[in-house]
Formats: C-alpha cells, sequence, structure tokens
C-alpha cells in the first residue's frame, strides 16, 4: 500500500446468527473475542458487507425445481420463482458477500524517507530478500486468519481477492 504496508483481502461467508439458541451465540461471541485478542500488535481488520443484486444463479437453480412431475410442485415453484425474480428487479432481494481487509505494517521500511535537501530518486533499492521475508510473514499471517476463520465457522466464501502488496 501507500505507506509501505503488506495486506490482503478474503472473501467471506456471512453468518446469520440471529436464530441461534444463546449457548451457541455467546460461544460465537468467545471465540471471536479470543480471535481479536490473539492478534498480532499492527494488524489493522476491516470488515466491509456489499449489499447488492447478484441472485440469478440462485433463482435459476430454485426453477429448476419446477422440473417435478408433481403438478402442485411444478406450479409452486415457478409462482416463487417469479416472485423472487419480481423482487430482485426491484432490487429488493439482496446479496450480501462479506470481505475482510487485513493490513500489517512491516518491520522496517523498505523505502527510506527523502531527507530535506535530497534530491528525487527514480527507483528506490529494495533488499529483495527483506521483502521475500516480510511478504512470508504476511502470508503466514493470512493463514493464520484463515484458521481462526474457520474455527468460527466463518470459511473462506471465495478466492483471496488480494494477497501481494499494491
Amino acid at each position: 500500500f501507500s505507506d509501505s504496508s503488506l495486506g490482503f483481502g478474503l472473501e467471506l461467508s456471512p453468518l446469520d446468527p440471529s436464530c441461534w439458541d444463546d449457548p451457541r451465540s455467546e460461544n460465537l461471541s468467545e471465540m471471536t473475542k479470543h480471535f481479536l485478542n490473539g492478534l498480532p500488535p499492527g494488524i489493522d481488520l476491516q470488515f466491509v458487507l456489499d449489499v447488492g443484486q447478484g441472485n440469478k444463479t440462485i433463482l435459476s437453480k430454485h426453477q429448476e425445481l419446477s422440473k417435478s412431475d408433481v403438478e402442485i410442485a411444478r406450479e409452486l415453484a415457478l409462482s416463487r420463482t417469479e416472485r423472487y425474480r419480481l423482487l430482485e428487479s426491484d432490487r429488493l432481494l439482496p446479496k450480501y458477500v462479506l470481505r475482510l481487509f487485513v493490513r500489517r505494517h512491516i518491520s522496517a521500511a523498505l523505502i527510506k524517507k527523502k531527507h530535506l535537501f535530497s534530491g528525487k530518486k527514480c527507483f528506490e533499492a529494495i533488499s529483495e530478500d527483506h521483502l521475500n521475508q516480510e511478504l512470508s510473514q504476511t502470508e503466514k499471517l493470512r493463514c493464520e486468519i484463515t484458521q481462526a476463520l474457520k474455527s468460527l465457522e466463518i470459511e473462506k466464501g471465495g478466492s483471496d481477492i488480494a494477497a501481494s502488496p499494491e
């Protein structure tokens, strides 16, 4: 990133604990506290929930249920699909995508700051070994966070969004 930090993004499967019983909700709360308190210092987390359209594939799968031999089941599936397609077109049927962005500050600056009267350098010398070490520490952090999220039942829903510095 522009501040010389490294980071990555993960697309997650969102949870809906609204119908969970109290012990399961309390367990999730305790595990979340443990996860957050166990993060090393200098780590920034940002959860982003995108709400938008995108349920067409689910609606197509639901429409396949209308290929039943039972007439009432076929009519029910067709009417539900049509109703959900109207809701989707009116933007009343949201799709939720949860993303987690993680940034870590590197242990030492890769690029030296300019002095008051120094000239502009076009290409800063960066130690390849130092950069590789920082990247491997970031990859290790990504693996640790992914494992912790699995223990919270928040599994990775998709691929990594970004796994290298920008």
